[in-house]
């Protein structure tokens, strides 16, 4: 049974839903899913160049088979691509921002063997199927988008392949060609590439104890350490994430020492492990948590969990680096009707966090997209974050047009303001790594991570 099922089976009811607020932060929803226009939700959110979030919903839509959408700070929501089985079925991860301006993603199932594909779709909707997934690429059921490595290429994982339960893939500089790199075990839906250019994968099962491992593996393939959870310290891994400072983050959805509840963890760079926090099912405290947590512009971490909270019906939390796990919003079944939500909020440019329940919604709806305002101030995002010097650099944001400078740790870029949402920048010589900064009519905007000069 793939993972989401298993996810899908603890929640047991739909829910009714209206917009809330809580704790000094602002809840609001933005949209609910009925069924012609998506329902049911895993996506994490991904920003375009035009500062609107695209995402998808892994069913409903005009075939029943799922849909790729866009929608704007303001709410407007638009269908951009209704799957319809040959181009894919059932998109259960989001997408990523190429930098080439497209969005790529995969779909669990559809394509010429039923087994998922790998596709590019352009920001006004056309989708171009890249890889069919089956035997004969010996790599089946994506959950989650290829990522960008450090080296321009596309990788990923697919929770299926014939000789084990999931595998670890590259996609050549055509976009055409998959090669498997390494072979892991129900593998979670993405790889995240450390700071020390290995790219980790956590395995949902499986390991010495059969709780879960975290594998480091070269860009090629080669293993470079494994680590096999017991269940104190955390069982059946959920996902990981870069964090700030370099460090790998990620969470277990049950195990730990809080009930059972599951735990928050970090690698450090020379891939020790630390248990940083057991969720437990207390009214102040989430269980279960849902998705990897994501580190946000003021240091923290971001993430939400099935269960617990005021109402336990999971939350949003935030995590401090001294340790110190808040509660920002309690999901609600039985009056704001807000549940399930499967994936990590997003953070958009304009300091806003935003993501997707599977279930939930006004009037019996299926699903729902949500802001949760914390009060941050609005920062700029790279594409990729690391080049030389002489290279392009693509920056989001907002408030762009007007911009009279660009620094990288000082060092002054030529620019070009594409628009004001999305601009371009040269890397100049005498960059060292280090925060990017945009000077735009409305003050001076900062990287949310450390631009890494590549020598």
């Amino acid at each position: 049974m793939r993972r989401f099922s298993l996810l899908v089976s603890l929640v047991l009811t739909f829910v009714f839903a209206l917009a809330a607020s809580g704790w000094g932060q602002t809840f609001t929803t933005l949209h609910n899913f009925y069924g012609p226009e998506g329902q049911n939700s895993f996506a994490i959110l991904t920003q375009g160049r035009d500062g609107a979030l695209y995402g998808t919903a892994s069913a409903g839509g005009a075939s029943g088979m799922g849909v790729i959408f866009r929608i704007d700070a303001s709410g407007t929501y638009r269908v951009l691509h209704n799957f319809t089985g040959p181009e894919g079925d059932s998109p259960q991860g989001g997408l990523t921002l190429g930098t080439d301006g497209n969005f790529y993603g995969t779909t669990y199932y559809g394509g010429t063997q039923n087994s998922g594909v790998i596709y590019k779709m352009t920001p006004g909707g056309h989708v171009t199927v890249l890889i069919n997934l089956g035997s004969a690429v010996d790599a089946y059921y994506p959950q989650g988008p290829p990522i960008i490595g450090a080296d321009g290429y596309f990788y990923g994982n697919t929770y299926g392949g014939p000789l084990a339960n999931g595998q670890f893939y590259k996609l050549d500089k055509t976009l055409s060609t998959l090669a498997v790199l390494y072979r892991a075990t129900n593998p979670t839906p993405v790889p995240v590439q450390g700071s020390d250019g290995s790219f980790y994968i956590a395995s949902y099962n499986g390991g010495s104890y059969g709780y879960g491992n975290v594998q480091r593996v070269t860009s090629t393939g080669g293993s470079n350490g494994s680590y096999s959870f017991n269940s104190p310290q955390g069982a059946f891994m959920e996902g990981l994430s870069l964090g700030a400072d370099g460090d790998v983050y990620g969470v277990a959805l049950e195990g730990g020492t809080g009930n059972s509840g599951g735990s928050l963890f970090r690698f450090d760079k020379s891939f020790n492990l630390s248990i940083l926090h057991d969720y437990n099912t207390t009214a102040t405290d989430g269980s279960t948590p849902a998705g990897s947590p994501l580190a946000g512009s003021d240091g923290k971490l971001y993430g939400t969990t099935f269960f617990g909270g005021t109402y336990g019906d999971g939350i949003i939390y935030s995590y401090a680096p001294d340790g110190t796990l808040t509660e920002l919003y309690s999901f609600n079944n039985g009056n704001s009707g807000t549940t399930t939500p499967f994936g990590q909020p997003f953070q958009n440019t304009n300091g806003i966090f935003y993501g997707t329940t599977y279930y939930g919604g006004q009037r019996h709806a299926l699903g729902q997209i949500y802001s949760l305002d914390v009060g941050l101030k609005p920062f700029i995002a790279m594409v990729t974050n690391i080049g030389k010097v002489g290279s392009t650099v693509e920056v989001l944001g907002q408030g762009f047009t007007g911009t009279t400078a660009v620094n990288f740790t000082g060092a002054v870029a030529s620019f070009t303001v594409v628009n004001d949402t999305y601009l371009t920048a040269i890397v100049p010589a005498g960059a060292t790594t280090g925060k990017m900064e945009v000077t735009a009519p409305g003050g001076i905007l900062t990287s949310n991570r450390n631009f890494i000069v590549k020598k």
